[in-house]
């Protein structure tokens, strides 16, 4: 499983040799996650912690999660003290998903990290799109 999002400028979006060393540290945590569903649960919540929409669709191996305000979505990940492991995983367990709180850690804190990046990836009319492998 592994998650990307619509990076202007670069190559293949499947070309793994474009990853930087914390693209490649959020796909090992997303490994941890072991599920797609809980992945694009997450996602969900993080939308409606911001009170912005979410879609999802599918395209065969991949999963488009679509948020509506990509800022509003990149600033609460960047600063805002509810986006931490504790708070997405009762959310989570409420919506029947269970996750462990050392899988979320990592996968959270390298969301921080990617989040300036990601940045450049909200397209003209303010979307942010990620991209779920569910291989």
């Amino acid at each position: 499983m592994k998650i990307r999002t619509n990076f202007r400028g670069a190559g293949d979006p499947h070309d793994e040799s474009m990853l930087s060393p914390s693209q490649r540290t959020l796909e090992l945590a997303l490994v941890l996650l072991r599920r797609t569903k809980a992945l694009i649960t997450l996602l969900h919540d993080l939308a409606a912690s911001v009170d912005t929409t979410s879609d999802e669709h599918n395209y065969g191996d991949d999963t488009a999660v679509w948020f509506e305000s990509g800022s509003k979505v990149l600033a609460y990940v960047r600063s805002d003290h509810r986006f931490n492991p504790e708070s997405f995983k009762d959310s989570l367990e409420e919506q029947g998903v269970f996750v462990e709180r050392d899988a979320l850690a990592p996968l959270l804190a390298n969301m921080q990290t990617l989040s300036n990046a990601w940045q450049d990836s909200i397209g003209e009319h303010g979307e942010l799109v990620f991209y779920v492998d569910n291989c």
